[in-house]
């Protein structure tokens, strides 16, 4: 594994990793890497893979995750926020 974790296919010539970090994952989204923190806590979106502490996500699962509209998210948020 290197610093971007496990790669996939290359794509154009350019190695996809198979596993985001927070920010490649809040990038993807379009959200802060506060807001991928904060839905990973809340259990609304795909849980992360932890290697020795280190927090990734599966890059298909998120890409899937988005394309079906980010299940639960509002209905989460709006739970978190009437807390």
């Amino acid at each position: 594994m290197d610093a971007h974790g496990i790669h996939g296919a290359a794509i154009g010539g350019i190695m996809e990793p198979i596993l985001l970090t927070q920010g490649e994952t809040a990038a993807i989204l379009s959200v802060s890497i506060a807001t991928v923190v904060r839905w990973t806590r809340w259990g609304v979106m795909p849980k992360p893979i932890t290697i020795k502490g280190v927090i990734r996500y599966h890059r298909e699962t998120i890409i899937e995750w988005a394309r079906e509209g980010c299940p639960h998210v509002a209905r989460a948020g709006w739970r978190a926020s009437a807390r």
